[in-house]
């Protein structure tokens, strides 16, 4: 459903503030080298892929 996209940006969890679900709000952001590994594997079916 979002193959047809051009562009996918990748963003990092930030906990703290107002989550949809309390139990985020003490949730660890991923590792920058898992973020940078999914960006790896899904660029291929994008024009652009990006970690914001």
């Amino acid at each position: 459903w979002i193959e047809p996209a051009k562009r996918y940006c990748l963003q990092n969890f930030r906990p703290g503030g107002n989550t949809v679900d309390a139990n985020f709000k003490n949730m660890k952001p991923c590792l920058e080298e898992y973020i940078l590994e999914i960006q790896k594997a899904v660029a291929p079916f994008f024009e652009i892929c990006q970690v914001r």
